[in-house]
């Protein structure tokens, strides 16, 4: 699974409290922190932030002409209990 990590200077001492921001569909790890801008309040907070990749992507999504990509992705986020979903996830 790809994700990206931030965490604020506080966290050397203490671990902080977590944010995990789940982008949209098709969206991966760098959306949030590259547009938001959120590492500056977050280090301000001193609360670390997981910006996982939501999207399914690389080889073992399944490539079925009738399979939509859109509407199997939205159970990427929460309880992958099927099998292919687990190994397109981790």
């Amino acid at each position: 699974m790809t994700f990206s990590l931030f965490l604020p200077p506080s966290a050397t001492n203490t671990p902080p409290p977590v944010l995990y921001w789940l982008s949209g569909l098709t969206c991966n790890d760098e959306n949030f922190t590259t547009k938001a801008g959120a590492q500056r309040v977050a280090a301000e907070l001193g609360i670390a932030l997981v910006m996982p990749d939501t999207s399914p992507r690389g080889e073992h999504v399944a490539d079925d002409s009738a399979y939509d990509r859109r509407v199997k992705a939205l159970v990427f986020y929460l309880n992958a209990t099927q099998a292919a979903l687990v190994r397109a996830i981790f």
